[in-house]
This record gives structure tokens, C-alpha cells and sequence, in this order.
């Protein structure tokens, strides 16, 4: 009787909350607030900056499962790639040493 109470204990604590943390829906979205407000003037550009663009889910780092749908606005989206262009051009430039060291 005390292996079966056992395993009951163990299956409640330890199976029950995986499979229910894996049987929720992975439609997150997460939506990143602008920093800077929207200014007054109403030009087709600024309108076009402003607009929310949500990204599909991609596959988290080590394992099979989605990440959340990201939603930015249309400048947030463009600063990353900005900043990550600017990052990656940086580091072309200065070049790393063959032992995987890179000077700062």
C-alpha cells in the first residue's frame, strides 16, 4: 500500500505540473511599449513608424517549442536592426585573434 501512496505523491508533484505547463496554448504575444511618444503632426512617415508589426514565433533556443509572437512598432523594429547592423560591423572591423579572443 505504501509504494502505490508513494507513487501517487510522486506523480501529483512531480508528472502533473509538467504535462499541464506543456498542454498550455504557446499563442503568447508580448508587445513591447514605445519609449518615446507619437508626435502631433500626422505625416504618412511618422504614421508608417508608428504602425505595429508583430513578428511570428520562433523557435526558442534548446528546444522544439515556440517563443511568444513579438509585437513592436514599426521604429522599434527598425532601431534593432540598426543597432544590431552597427554591432555586427563593429566587431567585422576590429577582427578577433584565431584563439577566439576578441580585443576590446
Amino acid at each position: 500500500m505504501k509504494p502505490i501512496i508513494g507513487l501517487l505523491v510522486f506523480s501529483a508533484v512531480f508528472i502533473l505540473p509538467v504535462t499541464a505547463s506543456f498542454a498550455q496554448d504557446n499563442k503568447t504575444t508580448v508587445i513591447v511599449p514605445s519609449i518615446t511618444p507619437a508626435t502631433a503632426d500626422a505625416s504618412p512617415e511618422t504614421l508608417a513608424n508608428e504602425k505595429m508589426v508583430c513578428k511570428a514565433p520562433r523557435p526558442m533556443m534548446g528546444t522544439r517549442f515556440l517563443g511568444p509572437r513579438i509585437c513592436k512598432t514599426q521604429r522599434q523594429w527598425n532601431a534593432e536592426h540598426y543597432e544590431a547592423k552597427e554591432a555586427l560591423e563593429k566587431n567585422q572591423s576590429r577582427g578577433c585573434l584565431s584563439s577566439g579572443v576578441c580585443p576590446q
